[in-house]
């Protein structure tokens, strides 16, 4: 399971914490799933999150513009 997922782009979003240190296997195995079957997964850390949200922010605006032509197909 994801975060955050956005099906009409395609994109999940993780935001990862200390947990994510001992998971860091499974999340690249299911990373690799996600990108054969067209989903694009941005990850961040919970220090990015809370002590810089408008990279954060900026990030996946950007990364949305980007994919915007994914919806556009469907």
């Amino acid at each position: 399971m994801v975060d955050f997922y956005c099906s009409k782009l395609r994109l999940a979003i993780e935001i990862d914490g200390s947990s994510h240190i001992k998971k860091s296997v499974y999340d690249e195995e299911r990373d690799k799933f996600l990108i054969q079957i067209g989903i694009k997964t941005i990850r961040f850390t919970n220090n990015d999150v809370i002590k810089d949200i408008n990279t954060v922010k900026n990030k996946i605006f950007s990364l949305v513009k980007g994919r915007s032509g994914i919806a556009e197909r469907d």
